[in-house]
C-alpha cells in the first residue's frame, strides 16, 4: 500500500476547497429550470488540478463534490439526510471519475500543458467532451436514482455534459497555462498593455451582456470581442488569450442566465443555451488553436534566430581555433603542475598505483598518517596496507567493486608504522580508476580517510543509546532486546531461564533526606554489587528509578535462581558508605521463569513485577511468581536464622512446580 505524503494530503485539501467554492459560485450561472450550471467552473478547476498536481487529487474532487451536493440537496433543498448524503456521494464519485479520466486522457492523448500545437488543442476538446460524458452520465443517473430529478435522462445528460465541457474548455486551459513555469512573465510595458486589454474587453462584455435581449439581438455585438482576442494572441500568448476567454465567458453566462444579452432571444432556455454554447465553442477553440499557431510561429522564429547565432558562433570559433589550441596546451601544462602541487600538499592521505595496484607514489599526508615513506611502499601491492587477515575479505570486496566500474569505496583497517611498531586504524578507502583514451586502465588513485574519531563517536553514541548513563547498566530498550534474543534461543534449544525484578526498599526516603547526589552515588554502588553477584553471561539492567532487572540464561533449576536472589538480597542489605554517611537499604525481588511463568518479554516483566510486589509486603526478601496464595515468602533474616525454614520454602517451591 502506497504511503500518503503530506503533499498529497495538502493537494487534496486545496482541491476540495477550490471545488466547493467554484461550484458554489457556479450556482449563480444556472439556467432555470436546470439543476446543473450551463458553465461548470468546478469541473474546469478539478481537471486543471488533476493535470497540474497529478491524478492523486481525485479524493479532493470527491470531497468537494460531496460537500456542495450535501449543501444543495440537504441544507438548501430540504431533502432527507440519508438520501441526500448518499446521492451526494454517488455524484462525488462520478465527478472524481470525470477528473481522473480527464487527467489520464490528457496525459495519453494531449500531453502538452502549454497547448503549443493545433493537434493538441483539438485533442483536448475531445478529452473534455469524453470525460464530461463519463461524469455527467454517472451524476444524472445518481440524481434520478434517488428521485431528485424526473426529467428525460438523455436531456439531463446533455445539459450536464454541455455545462461540464464548457467549464473544462473555458477554465482548465487558463489555470494550466498560468501554472506552467515555462510561460515567462510579461515585461512591464506588455503587462500594462495586457491589463488595459483585459479591462476594455471586460467593460465591453459587461455592456453587451447587460442590455435586454431584444435590443442586443439586432446586431451581432457579441463578436466584438474577437478583435480583442486576436490582439491578445498576437501581442501576448495563449495564456493571456485564455484568460480573456474566461472573463468574457463568465460575463456572458451570468448575463444570459438573467435573460440579458444577445443570447436571451427566447423564453425557451434551450435556445439560449444552444446559442451561448456555440459562442463559447467558437471562442475557446479559436483561442486554443490560434494560440497554438502563434506559439509554433514564435517557436520557428526562435529556431531560426538560434540557428543564426549558432552559425556565427561556429565561424568565430573556427577563426580562433589555432590560438585556442596553443592556450589549451599551455593550460594543460599548468594544470598538471597544479595537480601535482595539490596532490603533494593535500591533507588527505593519497597514493597512486599502476594498473596492477602496485604503488607508484604517495603524498606527504600519507606518510604522516601511516608512517610509511615512499621508499618503503613503492613497488608493493596495495594490500600491504591491509591490517589483518580478517580484513582481507573486505579488501577483496573492495576490489570486486572495480569490476566494470571506475570507483570503489569501503571501510578497511589499515596499518600504521609507529616507532618500529605496527598499529592499526580504521580507514575509509576510496579508489578511482584512471583510463587512457582507449579505455584501458593506467592508474588508480587511492585516498585514505582516518575515521578513528568517527568510529569512537559512533561507539560512544551506541553505548549511550543502550546503557543507563548513571549506572552503566543496560537500559530498558537494551533489556527488551536481550529478553527477545534469550527467549528465541531458549525456544530453539528447549531451555528455560530465569529473571529477577529488583526493587529497592526505602530508596525514596534516602533520596529525599540526603539529596539526589547521594541518591545517584548509591545507585552506582548498588549497580556494582548487582554485577558482582552474576555471571558474565547474565544481564543486569536498570528500568528507571530504583528498579532493576537481572536476566539469568542457562539455568534449569529454581535453586540456581534462588541462590542469586538470596545473594542479591544479602548484598544490598549490607551498609553503604557514601561520603560521611552510612546508608542502609533493603530490596524486594520478584522471580519468574521462561517458559514456566510467561511466554513473552512483556509477560516475563509483568510476572516478575507481580512477584516483586508480593515480596514487597515483607521487604528484604524475594518471591517466586506463583498463582498459589499459600506460596512461601521468606525474608533474609528468617533465612539466615532458620536454615530449615529456607529448605522448607525451597521444597514448597519444587512441589508447586511439580504440581
Amino acid at each position: 500500500m502506497a504511503k500518503i505524503s503530506r503533499r498529497q494530503v495538502a493537494d487534496n485539501a486545496v482541491v476540495a476547497v477550490a471545488f466547493f467554492l467554484t461550484a458554489w459560485a457556479g450556482q449563480t450561472l444556472c439556467f432555470p429550470p436546470f439543476v446543473a450550471s450551463v458553465v461548470c467552473p468546478a469541473s474546469g478547476v478539478a481537471l486543471a488540478m488533476t493535470i497540474i498536481r497529478g491524478r492523486h487529487v481525485w479524493p479532493g474532487v470527491l470531497a468537494g463534490t460531496f460537500a456542495i451536493l450535501a449543501k444543495v440537496l440537504v441544507m438548501d433543498g430540504g431533502a432527507p439526510l440519508a438520501a441526500g448524503l448518499a446521492c451526494a456521494l454517488f455524484v462525488g464519485v462520478a465527478q472524481a471519475v470525470q477528473a481522473y479520466a480527464g487527467g489520464l486522457f490528457f496525459k495519453r492523448w494531449v500531453n502538452d500543458p502549454c497547448f503549443e500545437s493545433p493537434a493538441a488543442a483539438f485533442r483536448y476538446v475531445f478529452v473534455a467532451i469524453t470525460s464530461a460524458i463519463l461524469g455527467s452520465s454517472g451524476a444524472v443517473l445518481a440524481l434520478i436514482l434517488f428521485g431528485f430529478i424526473q426529467a428525460d435522462v438523455l436531456s439531463e445528460i446533455t445539459v450536464w455534459t454541455v455545462g461540464r465541457t464548457a467549464g473544462m474548455l473555458i477554465f482548465t486551459p487558463t489555470i494550466v497555462l498560468f501554472a506552467q513555469r515555462r510561460n515567462r512573465a510579461l515585461p512591464n510595458e506588455r503587462r500594462m498593455e495586457a491589463l488595459l486589454l483585459l479591462t476594455v474587453m471586460a467593460a465591453i462584455s459587461v455592456t453587451v451582456f447587460s442590455v435586454p435581449g431584444e435590443l442586443a439581438n439586432r446586431y451581432p455585438v457579441e463578436y466584438i470581442v474577437f478583435p480583442g482576442l486576436l490582439w491578445a494572441l498576437e501581442r501576448f500568448s495563449n495564456r493571456e488569450s485564455a484568460l480573456l476567454v474566461t472573463i468574457v465567458s463568465v460575463i456572458a453566462t451570468y448575463g444570459t442566465a438573467h435573460q440579458l444579452g444577445p443570447f436571451a432571444v427566447s423564453a425557451d432556455p434551450n435556445i439560449s443555451l444552444m446559442l451561448m454554447e456555440l459562442y463559447f465553442a467558437v471562442m475557446t477553440i479559436s483561442s486554443l488553436v490560434g494560440g497554438a499557431v502563434v506559439a509554433q510561429r514564435n517557436c520557428a522564429q526562435r529556431m531560426v534566430e538560434n540557428a543564426r547565432q549558432v552559425l556565427e558562433e561556429r565561424v568565430a570559433q573556427r577563426t580562433h581555433e589555432l590560438r585556442q589550441v596553443n592556450e589549451t596546451l599551455e593550460a594543460e601544462i599548468n594544470e598538471r603542475r597544479l595537480l601535482a602541487k595539490a596532490f603533494e600538499h593535500s591533507v588527505e592521505p593519497t597514493l597512486i598505483t599502476d594498473a596492477d595496484l602496485r604503488i607508484l607514489t604517495v603524498n606527504a599526508a600519507f606518510t604522516s598518517v601511516t608512517g610509511y615513506a615512499l621508499a618503503e611502499v613503492r613497488g608493493h601491492c596495495l594490500d600491504l596496507l591491509v591490517a589483518h587477515c580478517t580484513d582481507q575479505g573486505r579488501y577483496e570486496q573492495l576490489m570486486a567493486q572495480l569490476d566494470g566500474k571506475d570507483e570503489a569505496k569501503g571501510e578497511i583497517r589499515c596499518r600504521r608504522h609507529q616507532d618500529k611498531d605496527i598499529a592499526v586504524f580504521p580507514s575509509w578507502v576510496s579508489i578511482a580508476v584512471v583510463r587512457d583514451t582507449g579505455g584501458r586502465i593506467t592508474q588508480h588513485i587511492v585516498s585514505l580517510a582516518d575515521i578513528t574519531e568517527q568510529k569512537a563517536l559512533e561507539e560512544h553514541r551506541a553505548y549511550r543509546a543502550n546503557h543507563d548513563l548513571l549506572t552503566g547498566l543496560l537500559n530498558r530498550a537494551s533489556l527488551e532486546d536481550v529478553l527477545h534474543r534469550t527467549i528465541a534461543y531458549a525456544r530453539r534449544s528447549r531451555l528455560r531461564f530465569g529473571m529477577l525484578f529488583v526493587d529497592l526498599d526505602y530508596f525514596k526516603t534516602i533520596n529525599d533526606e540526603y539529596g539526589h547526589i547521594i541518591g545517584d552515588k548509591l545507585l552506582k554502588l548498588i549497580a556494582e554489587r548487582l554485577l558482582s553477584q552474576v555471571r558474565n553471561e547474565d544481564s543486569v539492567a536498570r528500568l528507571g528509578g530504583d528498579e532493576f532487572v537481572i536476566v539469568l540464561p542457562h539455568v534449569q533449576e529454581a535453586s540456581d535462581v534462588e541462590r542469586v536472589a538470596f545473594a542479591v538480597v544479602d548484598q544490598l542489605a549490607k551498609p553503604f558508605h557514601i561520603d560521611s554517611y552510612e546508608l542502609n537499604i533493603s530490596s524486594s525481588i520478584g522471580a519468574c521463569f521462561f517458559p514456566d511463568d510467561a511466554q513473552t518479554a512483556e509477560e516475563l516483566l509483568t510476572r516478575a513485577d507481580t512477584a516483586m510486589y508480593q515480596a514487597k509486603t515483607s521487604r528484604n526478601t524475594y518471591r517466586f511468581y506463583s498463582t498459589d496464595p499459600c506460596a512461601c515468602t521468606l525474608s533474609l533474616d528468617e533465612a539466615q536464622n532458620n536454615p530449615e525454614e529456607l529448605t522448607l520454602a525451597r521444597d514448597s517451591r519444587r512441589l508447586v512446580e511439580a504440581a
